[in-house]
């Protein structure tokens, strides 16, 4: 029965492996496009009402009801993914407590149980490092452009919004705001990224704790568990998962490093900006008094 079991849930993980590669970014467009939609649907049909241009009444009323279909699409497979994740943690939870129920602590199922738990998590835990390693080497460079692209795009997008305000010039302002939206969107995928990436480190780190704490709280010294958790713990040491693209690391550092640096930028274009109209304004009031 214990076997089965392994080989059932085995046979789901390589399942979801699959579905995870080969499907993953297609429900990350999926994603994109239901979240964007639903934004820019919701903003139509606000201003369709307030500005009381009943003849989109129609076109609005059908893109709020298609990212409408999305969106509970999307609550649905988010759903049923929490669903699956919650079985698999219920099921761990379900093995720990057989191995609590046993009386007889030299049966040499609680030792299967133990040693095939450590060996499956060194598995993925080396599957795991080997998909980051692929990760940083083929998609590190496009992910350093994006960041690069993002960053300087939040500056200008708020640098515009900021003039445009500023010198009062209003039949910019859609332009402006819809860069702004548009960057925001951007930096939003960042922020997630980011939260992913350090989430994933952090998850790392406490895995090699939660070894450690294992081996510390085992009474006999001479048991063989002992060695396959310090063969894990070596593992954990030596390949400690991380994403990163070469220049920087995608943890929240990052993130604050990316919000001082576009504020540092931000103030100094306004600087730049408040110098020249008055630089512009005394020499036009210089000119003024030389004519007159």
């Amino acid at each position: 029965m214990v076997l089965k079991l392994a080989e059932l849930h085995d046979n789901l993980t390589e399942s979801l492996l699959f579905i995870n590669e080969n499907l993953g970014f297609t429900m990350l467009n999926i994603t994109a496009f239901t979240v964007s939609g639903s934004i820019f649907s919701i903003f139509s049909l606000y201003r369709m009402i307030v500005r009381n241009e009943l003849q989109y009444f129609n076109l609005a009323l059908m893109n709020n009801l298609c990212c409408g279909y999305f969106f509970i699409f999307l609550v649905v497979m988010i759903a049923c993914c929490s669903l699956l994740t919650k079985t698999g943690k219920y099921a761990a939870i379900l093995v720990h407590n057989v191995i609590a129920y046993i009386d007889d602590y030299d049966d040499p199922i609680i030792d299967y149980f133990q040693k095939e738990l450590i060996l499956k998590l060194a598995e993925l835990h080396d599957n795991l490092t080997e998909s980051l390693l692929f990760i940083n080497e083929k998609l590190g460079s496009t992910m350093f452009i994006i960041t690069a692209f993002t960053v300087s795009g939040s500056i200008f997008s708020i640098f515009s919004l900021y003039r445009v305000i500023v010198r009062n010039e209003l039949q910019y302002f859609n332009l402006a705001l819809m860069n702004n939206l548009c960057c925001g969107y951007f930096f939003l995928l960042l922020v997630v990224t980011i939260a992913l990436c350090s989430l994933l480190t952090k998850t790392g780190k406490y895995a090699a704790i939660l070894v450690h704490n294992a081996i510390a709280y085992i009474d006999d010294y001479d048991d063989p568990i002992i060695d396959y958790l310090k063969m894990f713990s070596q593992q954990l040491q030596h390949r400690s998962p991380t994403v990163h693209c070469g220049f920087f690391a995608f943890d929240f550092t990052l993130l604050f490093m990316i919000v001082g640096t576009s504020t540092t930028y931000v103030v100094i274009l306004i600087q730049f900006d408040s110098n020249g109209r008055a630089a512009h304004t005394d020499l036009m009031g210089n000119g003024n008094s030389t004519i007159f």
